[in-house]
């Protein structure tokens, strides 16, 4: 028998494939979290934005009449929607504002 030829081979090997996918999961699974991680701090300072923007109303609400919107009427409003509610009619609060609860 005469020599072999040797085979050019080209390609990559099984470990090589396996070691890119599993570097690309892991950068993947970073990204995710660190998305789902600046959502929820997202929320939370648009909540605190809506906490202060109620606080600026109630706080020009007292000062333009002089008690706060429940006492108004004494009709004793009592949640947040009916509170707002007033606000706007009186004018200290943006007409379209709209609390929502992120959680």
């Amino acid at each position: 028998m005469g020599p072999r030829k040797k085979r050019k081979c080209s390609g990559f090997t099984l470990a090589e494939v396996a070691c890119v996918i599993g570097i690309a999961s892991i950068v993947t699974s970073l990204a995710v979290v660190g998305g789902l991680h600046a959502k929820h701090r997202s929320e939370i300072s648009a909540a605190n934005a809506d906490v202060i923007a109620l606080e600026t109303a109630l706080r020009a609400f007292q000062s333009k009449r002089g008690a706060d919107p429940s006492d108004i009427n004494g009709d004793g409003l009592t949640t947040t929607d009916e509170i707002v509610k007033q606000l706007k009619s009186w004018g200290t609060l943006r007409q379209d504002f709209n609390p929502t609860d992120p959680w």
